[in-house]
């Protein structure tokens, strides 16, 4: 968090500190004054703590040997990172991250990094930022940037990946590429190639737990109508803040958080991930995935183009993944955009002990899960393989 944005955070801090202190002291007792000032404290001490044991220990994301700049209009650059495959190239892939993530959603750390894995086997990996995430950002005002900071989910599909796809197809020197989404990161291309279904630098198109459509059950209309109360208070307490803050102490919870299963994945690589690749919210992105709670619609930001229905123009190679225990993006859901592509080459596989796996694999599980190189990767490779040939 840029240290102005600290100031600010903490200034807040201080001062809802003392307006409760006040009506503790008004209202209740010393005791409870006494009580509520060492509580205060014990969380800003652990929150403080956390923070630098885990800047210490976690560190910064995996370095790429080359990290390229694609300067767009509007004042914005992307940054992609390029990893050569080990021996000779069999093909080029791109990797892209998911919703609230930047690239080390996809390279983390060593054996739970799909960069690495593909490198491994032979594959010339291009990790990406989409605009807005990691090192991928705009221009200030005074530099020439643009006036309006914030980006939607359109921008991703219509301006960020066709200027991947032509940056990675010269620069490597190949006609097609083949793209791995975590998430949004197949998200953006189901959108992109429904706007442009006669592209032919896609070769084959593997999305990991991307729902193209979210059931409009109540649950999810009562989490879309609680969202902005938590957008206000990310506004305050950014989401990068927080995590960084809980990064120590959140992978020993006990329970399902929607995004991730704690028990299901190694500790320090949860602490990674909440360490390194979490982004802020972004209520533009986010406005999509709310109508998608509200109507179970994969819609613009204008409400005019229905993602979900021009997949069927689609004729690009599928493989869809999802996992048994993703409450985020349950398998049914996941589903949707295998069904509705247009594509006569797909395939549609679930993570799950009901399905042979040693695991319910839950949404980020996809790639950070105690077995996900084991049994997720390596099926990812196949379908890899199979489309080289």
């Amino acid at each position: 968090m840029p240290k102005d944005r600290r100031i600010r955070v903490h200034r807040v801090v201080l001062w809802l500190a003392f307006v409760g202190m006040v009506l503790l002291w008004a209202w209740w007792s010393w005791t409870s004054l006494l009580i509520f000032v060492g509580v205060l404290g014990i969380f800003e001490i652990v929150w403080m703590v956390s923070t630098w044991v885990g800047g210490r220990r976690l560190g910064e994301a995996r370095q790429a040997p080359r990290v390229d700049r694609i300067v767009l209009e509007g004042g914005w650059s992307l940054a992609v990172a390029r990893h050569p495959a080990e021996g000779l190239r069999r093909a080029v892939v791109v990797t892209c991250h998911g919703f609230n993530a930047n690239r080390g959603n996809m390279d983390l750390i060593t054996g739970a990094s799909l960069v690495e894995f593909f490198c491994r086997h032979g594959f010339e990996v291009w990790n990406v930022d989409l605009r807005g995430y990691g090192e991928s950002r705009a221009r200030s005002v005074a530099e020439g940037g643009p006036s309006d900071p914030l980006w939607s989910f359109d921008d991703h599909a219509s301006r960020d990946v066709p200027a991947i796809l032509a940056h990675i197809t010269r620069e490597s020197g190949v006609d097609v590429v083949h793209w791995v989404g975590h998430s949004m990161g197949g998200l953006v291309m189901y959108a992109y190639l429904g706007l442009h279904p006669e592209e032919t630098r896609v070769a084959s198109l593997c999305c990991l737990g991307s729902p193209a459509g979210l059931p409009p059950s109540l649950s999810n209309r009562l989490i879309a109508w609680v969202a902005p109360l938590i957008f206000a208070v990310c506004a305050v307490f950014p989401l990068r803040w927080l995590t960084r803050g809980g990064a120590m102490l959140i992978p020993y919870l006990p329970i399902h958080l929607g995004f991730s299963y704690p028990p299901n994945i190694e500790p320090y690589v949860f602490r990674r991930g909440l360490f390194v690749m979490t982004e802020d919210f972004n209520e533009r992105i986010t406005a999509v995935f709310l109508e998608m709670l509200r109507s179970g619609r994969f819609l613009s930001a204008d409400g005019k183009i229905d993602y979900l229905a021009e997949l069927a123009k689609v004729r690009v190679p599928l493989c869809c993944i999802a996992g048994e225990g993703d409450t985020l993006a349950p398998p049914a859901q996941v589903r949707l955009g295998y069904e509705k592509i247009g594509s006569s080459c797909k395939e549609f596989h679930v993570m799950g002990r009901s399905f042979g796996a040693r695991l319910d694999y839950c949404h980020n599980g996809l790639i950070f899960a105690k077995h996900a190189h084991e049994e997720v990767y390596p099926r990812i490779l196949r379908w890899l393989e199979a489309r080289c040939a």
